[in-house]
């Protein structure tokens, strides 16, 4: 069994307050009424809404109801929206964040540490399938804690307090996916014979890829061989919003700049006298701004001058999604999570892409990163109405993301929405692994794209980094996300290297940094 500390557990109190909470229909927000707030598409709520009837089918007898939300907006929105809601407490019970969200909750001390919950030895009253009352542990046994990876666990405790406020839900990382169907044997030895040794792409060069070798190499014998071709048969036309191509779109700017820290050591953010820092900035003894490193300076001259020559996008910088651009043929690249490779198909365009590694510092494997993303559920603790109602509401709380984490659940919201399962009974179950299975699925699918995503993100699982987390960390990834992009942006009318492009260079750095402190 995997080491656990060893906490308080609920005690008689808590015995009592499931006697009493059977004595409501749970019709109001009394105490029985858990409510979740997420981001979730139409397609991922239906699991929950799956996972919803079941739990209060499974917890009548208790009159616990969930009362599911769908917010506009992203992970960071959800995050405002909580922090915005403190002072009234129009806040939820559950909500899906980012890890470093959570450290804002804690700081407004509606963060509830469900650590207590999750190791809990007591017993309720639940109704089972046939309809009979039976009774189950409140917390997860010990061949749960065995079979959920402690690393994801512990995502959810490396705060500046201590106790368990997240758990895992959504894990995924980022994949490089490239059009098989264009660059699988093509030959470029005719423009450059370094290439791969003779020139002929394939999955093993792709998934290989150095930034210097992407830009020193491939990307410009790739625009040669496209402005060869005539206009009918070029392999990357002007598309999207702004009319726009590049060889290679990254979708996350702010995961583009906090990967190329962790590749490249050029500090981001760290713990420091258990206080968060910022790391990607000189500063003057007083904590004011000084300057860029640099380290920096050459790695942003060197993906701006990648930017001007059509190599590179993102986002932040194009003005609209980059996959919008790979889907419409505009790229041969695109750089995204694997829980959205859905945005890496097109049954025009792109309808055979390949997931491989994202491009890395060097050639050596053990040097190779790809950050570890995804978001957490985040328990909170809405003070309104009695101790007993709170409590109640909390403990209910906890039991449904166990409901949401149990096989049969879990397993069907791997399948639906193509997230890497935070259970290894899940990961190598014989239908998730069917699922993964490419050969299994119709050629030329998206059904294949996301078997193939599954089986990679398996592969780069000791290759993975995570940021700490503490109050101000979703700051500073917002701020440096704007960073980036206003850094490209700005080579449109600078030449990367020169002490102009510097002296803009220099400003967003400043700016990015008193927007993250």
């Amino acid at each position: 069994m995997k080491k656990r500390s060893k906490l308080a557990v609920l005690g008689t109190s808590t015995l009592m307050l499931l006697s009493l909470a059977g004595c409501s229909g749970g019709g109001s927000d009394d105490g029985h009424t858990i409510i979740l707030w997420s981001t979730f598409n139409d397609s991922y709520q239906n699991v929950i809404n799956n996972a919803k009837a079941s739990f209060e089918a499974k917890y009548k007898n208790l009159g616990y109801k969930v009362s599911i939300k769908k917010q506009t907006g992203s992970y960071d929105d959800i995050k405002d929206l909580v922090v915005k809601g403190v002072s009234t407490q129009n806040i939820p019970d559950l909500c899906v964040v980012y890890p470093d969200s959570v450290a804002d909750f804690i700081a407004s001390k509606v963060a509830f540490n469900v650590q207590s919950y999750m190791e809990s030895t007591e017993e309720i009253e639940v109704t089972n399938e046939a309809g009979q009352i039976v009774t189950e542990p409140i917390g997860w046994t010990a061949d749960d804690f065995d079979d959920i990876p402690e690393t994801y666990i512990e995502e959810g405790q490396h705060y500046t307090v201590e106790g368990t406020f997240s758990l895992p839900f959504c894990k995924s990382t980022e994949a490089m996916y490239y059009n098989g169907d264009i660059l699988d044997g093509l030959d470029l030895s005719n423009i450059d014979d370094t290439i791969n040794g003779d020139g002929i792409l394939d999955k093993d060069y792709l998934s290989s890829l150095t930034w210097d070798e992407l830009f020193g190499r491939l990307c410009p014998a790739l625009v040669e061989y496209n402005n060869s071709l005539p206009d009918n048969e070029k392999i990357m036309k002007p598309t999207g919003k702004f009319n726009k191509m590049a060889v290679v779109g990254w979708h996350s700017d702010d995961n583009l700049f906090i990967t190329l820290a962790e590749q490249y050591k050029l500090g981001y953010t760290a713990i420091e006298n258990y206080k968060g820092v910022i790391k990607f900035v000189e500063k003057n003894q007083d904590g004011s701004f000084k300057d860029v490193g640099d380290g920096w300076y050459d790695l942003i001259d060197k993906f701006a001058a990648a930017y001007k020559a059509g190599y590179i996008t993102t986002t932040g910088s194009l003005g609209e999604s980059a996959s919008n651009l790979y889907q419409k043929g505009g790229m041969l690249f695109s750089i995204g999570s694997t829980g959205g490779a859905k945005y890496a198909y097109d049954a025009d365009y792109a309808k055979n892409s390949v997931p491989v590694m994202i491009p890395q510092y060097s050639s050596s494997k053990f040097q190779a990163r790809v950050i570890n993303q995804g978001p957490s559920m985040s328990f909170l603790k809405r003070n309104k109405g009695t101790a007993e109602e709170i409590q109640t509401r909390t403990l209910g709380a906890w039991l449904f993301y166990k409901e949401l984490l149990t096989e049969e659940v879990h397993l069907n919201w791997a399948l639906q929405t193509g997230y890497t399962p935070v259970r290894d009974s899940v990961a190598e179950s014989d239908e998730y692994l069917a699922y993964c299975n490419e050969n299994l699925q119709p050629a030329d699918s998206l059904e294949k794209l996301s078997a193939l995503t599954a089986k990679y993100a398996t592969t780069v699982a000791d290759n993975l980094f995570s940021n700490v987390v503490f109050y101000g960390s979703s700051k500073a990834r917002k701020a440096v996300g704007g960073l980036l992009a206003d850094a490209l942006k700005a080579a449109d009318s600078k030449e990367p290297g020169s002490a102009a492009y510097h002296s803009a260079v220099k400003d967003v750095f400043q700016a990015a940094y008193e927007n993250a402190i």
